[in-house]
């Protein structure tokens, strides 16, 4: 269960292209094939005020692209709903059956 857990984390979503790992850490998650032959490409920062900076400017950048992805596709979603549902529309004179179920009956 473990590597399906990483997998997923490490994983770019389709709707938010950033891995949830990106998300939480800011960075992509180091793979055992980079720590194996020292590929890492973290950046050396100067100071921790630099490091913050750059990662709040990151997280700022990456939250308004996931946002933006997630209201189209939210919107995409709308509108196919939409096109499927069926209206029905009512005289003043016609007769319908109202059902309203009954309350479930708890044990208590």
């Amino acid at each position: 269960m473990p590597y399906v857990t990483y997998a997923y984390n490490t994983t770019s979503n389709g709707i938010a292209s950033f891995s949830p790992f990106y998300l939480m850490y800011m960075h992509n998650a180091t793979t055992p094939i980079e720590l194996l032959y020292n590929l890492s490409l973290e950046t050396q920062y100067e100071n921790e005020d630099v490091y913050v900076s750059d990662a709040s400017e990151r997280m700022h950048m990456a939250f308004q692209v996931v946002r933006k992805q997630l209201k189209t596709n939210f919107e995409r979603a709308k509108g196919q709903y939409d096109e499927r549902v069926q209206f029905t529309k009512f005289c003043g004179s016609e007769f319908v059956w109202h059902f309203i179920p009954p309350h479930s009956k708890r044990s208590e």
